[in-house]
């Protein structure tokens, strides 16, 4: 057995009263990779600001290498050589990869001054690591890709010579090659004794990487496992606390029962930004109609182009026979026509107002009473809203901030279903980015609803099984342009790869 490096017992939270950890007894160890799963509000991120004294808990003990800590005391964590790369990101745009690298841990020299030249050289040995040897560490982080900033969060643990890496769903932003990167990265610290905490809600990463699986489900911890006791299948259920399989079985087989032929949208020569090269595709009613490709591809850059959120040239767009000239967004809704960017937080929720607020905040003019806004129509149209979707919180005053992700995404799809006339086009950009399957589950069936009144989906999705269980075609991009398009009686996963990689066309 690997030497301990953390553990927690017995820890509980509440907040107002409200439990969100009950009784958590778990152990890390060194050279050991530990998956942390469970739904959008199981307790996972509870149990992290726990550990890095951000959140006193109510109840527990917290232990490092066998010694007891003060719980709830910022910055020991990290004394303890424990380190978290967050989801979010922590860099700062206007430094060098290297100055960052080393913000919290400048090298000096024998004079005190800084010694740039070992920074350079130390940076370039961890880039190397990374298999980012190209990569120049004196490059500014705001001219780097999202991916490449994932891989720099990560070289900013190992500068700082960890016993044990928190990785809070690393992979998130970043294409299927920077994942395999990432795999042998962690199989590289588990050769140097460095032990990982894995939170994802990719099971299919999780199979691949970790030693233990440990279950959360509504604050309580359900069990940790072996890896070799575990399925895929025997996991989502004691996730979720109920079986999904046949649910997601049920989902495949309704897919593409009808060919569908009625073009509602047609788009001729598109340009894409950043790539400016122009795209062409239709749009058939009642389909889902699913984009792939890798991380640049130009997916959610064609599509803000479509609804106004940038500016572009089109040739021309044809909407249920009338041409489309979209200036803003707002025109976009006015069309029929609404969009789930895949930045909620940026482009999706406002973040400091309420459920209710968010649901309505499209629709307000058919919830007035003459000129002033009908406070008990808001209240009941969100609750209609809340009940239908199933939007898990305390209370619709909530700020949205409050909620999970998942609970996020199905207001803002519940913002849509709202309107007196629903949009008979949704293009949804990475609707189940970040969120557990219970809640992927649901905003399938959600999609699949929404499809039944005849509304079409686009959807922009980096999970080839997710396009694969609910599209009816799917349309393939490399650096701004469609490769190749896939009906679904072809779906495979490699034919996709080949497009998205343009090694089917390289190929002839």
């Amino acid at each position: 057995m690997e030497k301990e490096m953390l553990r927690l017992e017995h820890i509980s939270k509440s907040f107002s009263g409200v439990r969100a950890l009950t009784d958590i007894s778990l152990t890390f160890r060194r050279g050991e990779v530990h998956a942390l799963v469970g739904e959008n509000g199981a307790g996972k991120s509870t149990m992290m600001n726990v550990i890095f004294g951000n959140i006193q808990p109510t109840e527990g003990k917290i232990y490092f290498s066998g010694e007891e800590i003060v719980v709830g005391e910022p910055g020991t964590a990290q004394k303890n050589g424990v380190f978290m790369i967050h989801q979010e990101g922590s860099l700062l745009d206007t430094l060098s990869v290297m100055e960052n690298i080393f913000l919290s841990s400048l090298k000096k020299n024998r004079f005190g001054f800084l010694d740039n030249k070992k920074m350079y050289q130390e940076t370039r040995e961890i880039l190397e690591l990374l298999e980012m040897g190209n990569m120049d560490p004196r490059k500014k982080v705001e001219r780097l890709s999202a991916p490449e900033r994932q891989l720099v969060e990560i070289a900013k643990a190992i500068a700082l010579n960890p016993a044990l890496v928190i990785m809070d769903e690393p992979t998130a932003s970043i294409s299927v090659k920077e994942v395999q990167i990432l795999m042998r990265i962690i199989r590289k610290l588990k050769e140097k004794g460095i032990g990982v905490i894995y939170i994802s809600h990719k099971l299919e990463e999780v199979f691949e990487i970790a030693d233990v699986i440990s279950v959360l489900r509504d604050g309580t911890l359900v069990g940790t496992y072996g890896k070799e006791e575990m399925d895929t299948n025997r996991l989502i259920t004691l996730m979720v606390g109920r079986q999904l399989g046949s649910e997601m079985e049920e989902l495949k087989n309704q897919g593409g029962e009808k060919k569908k032929e009625e073009v509602i949208l047609k788009v001729e020569e598109l340009k894409v930004p950043v790539y400016g090269k122009g795209v062409s595709f239709e749009v058939r009613r009642g389909e889902i109609l699913g984009f792939a490709g890798l991380v640049g591809a130009g997916r959610s850059e064609l599509f803000e182009a479509l609804i106004g959120f940038r500016k572009t040239d089109v040739k021309k767009a044809v909407y249920f026979g009338q041409e489309l000239k979209v200036l803003t967004p707002a025109d976009s809704i006015a069309a029929g026509i609404g969009m789930l960017s895949e930045d909620r937080r940026e482009k999706g929720i406002f973040a400091q107002h309420s459920v209710s607020d968010n649901i309505n905040i499209i629709n307000l003019k058919n919830l007035r009473n003459g000129m002033l806004l009908g406070r008990a129509k808001e209240n009941n149209a969100a609750k209609e809203m809340g009940t239908k979707l199933n939007i898990k919180t305390f209370d619709l005053k909530t700020k949205i901030r409050n909620l999970s992700g998942g609970n996020q995404q199905k207001v803002l799809l519940a913002r849509f279903l709202s309107m007196k006339e629903i949009p008979k086009l949704l293009i949804l950009d990475e609707p189940t980015h970040g969120i557990d399957v219970g809640a992927k589950a649901e905003i399938y069936r959600i999609i699949k609803s929404l499809v039944e009144r005849g509304v079409s989906i686009v959807l922009i999705s980096s999970e080839l099984p997710e396009l694969m269980l609910l599209c009816d075609r799917i349309l393939v991009m490399h650096e701004g342009e469609i490769t190749g398009e896939v009906e679904r009686r072809e779906f495979g996963q490699e034919l996709i790869m080949e497009y998205a990689s343009n090694l089917k066309n390289d190929n002839g």
